[in-house]
């Protein structure tokens, strides 16, 4: 009885992802509208220990946080998880973002642009 083998994409910058889940992360990726947009810090919420987490509108008590205006200071792209941000040393403050999550111009590029996934496949290298 022959094992199942399993097949990985490989991508230029994001690295080796397993077939599957890979097309089920594009496909949800490809389901959105995505907006190119310059990054700018966010407001985010500051407790008491110096933790800090991204403010979302959610309700908080002033009592045990600091709402900051622009201390959201990066954010991680979606696929590739580079960072985006303007704290120095980071290559670039745009992108493509939706809903608070980021894809990079490269990333688009590979994923949302071409009319199918199909396409997608065809410029990536497989293992397995």
């Amino acid at each position: 009885m022959e094992e199942n083998k399993k097949i990985y994409i490989i991508t230029p910058h994001a690295g080796k992802f397993e077939f599957d889940s890979f097309l089920e992360e594009v496909n949800d990726l490809r389901s959105l509208d995505w907006d190119y947009r310059v990054w700018k810090p966010t407001p985010a919420l500051v407790d008491k220990s110096g933790t800090i987490s991204q403010y979302t509108e959610q309700q908080y008590d002033s009592s045990f946080f600091i709402l900051e205006p622009t201390g959201w200071t990066h954010d991680h792209r979606e696929f590739c998880s580079h960072v985006i941000s303007d704290i120095e040393g980071y290559r670039d403050l745009t992108g493509y973002e939706v809903n608070k999550y980021w894809l990079c111009n490269d990333c688009y590029n590979m994923l949302i642009v071409p009319k199918d996934i199909e396409t997608v496949l065809e410029n990536l290298k497989r293992e397995g």
